[in-house]
């Protein structure tokens, strides 16, 4: 489906112009998928809330880790430019929200990643649900492989983070 709109930093605009390459059946892994999931000083992630819910279009579902700096990569067959991404927050308590991360692409070439995009000390979503969008200017780094780094959510004391919904915007090769 292609999508348009505008869009801009602060997380409150429109949706990113281009497809949501995370529909385009890539795969998806995080960086706790091996641990077990055994409560709240757990690492992993329950079995009802694995990273497969992050990029199911239902945001009734959602992506547990418990661990506050993680990251979750999805790749997919075909080079994409990505100009913006969307977050949908989770069911639960606005602490788990993530709070800074960067959106970054693999480089081939570099072997390195490459960040796309970075946010800083953003404050809780106001509302459950709510979806915020992220656009920013990329005319020449197409990837095939993206991460979002998680590098602090809104201060859980278990260091629980939380997602009900992850979707990258771009166009294909």
């Amino acid at each position: 489906t292609i999508i348009g709109g505008g869009g801009g930093n602060n997380g409150g605009g429109d949706t990113p112009m281009g497809e949501d390459i995370t529909d385009l059946g890539g795969s998806i892994r995080g960086s706790n998928d091996h641990l077990p999931w055994t409560g709240v000083d757990s690492d992993g992630s329950p079995d009802a809330e694995r990273i497969e819910m992050l990029i199911d279009n239902d945001v009734n579902t959602k992506y547990l880790v418990g661990d506050e700096l993680s990251w979750i990569e999805y790749s997919i067959d075909e080079n994409a430019l990505v100009t913006g991404y969307s977050i949908t927050s989770a069911n639960d308590t606005p602490d788990r929200d993530p709070r800074s991360w960067r959106l970054q692409g693999w480089g081939a070439s570099t072997n390195g990643w490459v960040t796309l995009h970075s946010v800083s000390n953003h404050p809780m979503w106001e509302e459950r649900f709510q979806t915020k969008t992220w656009s920013f200017s990329n005319t020449d780094k197409w990837f095939s492989k993206f991460r979002l780094l998680i590098l602090a959510i809104n201060g859980n004391n278990d260091g629980l983070m939380q997602m009900a919904e992850l979707e990258i915007f771009g166009d294909l090769e």
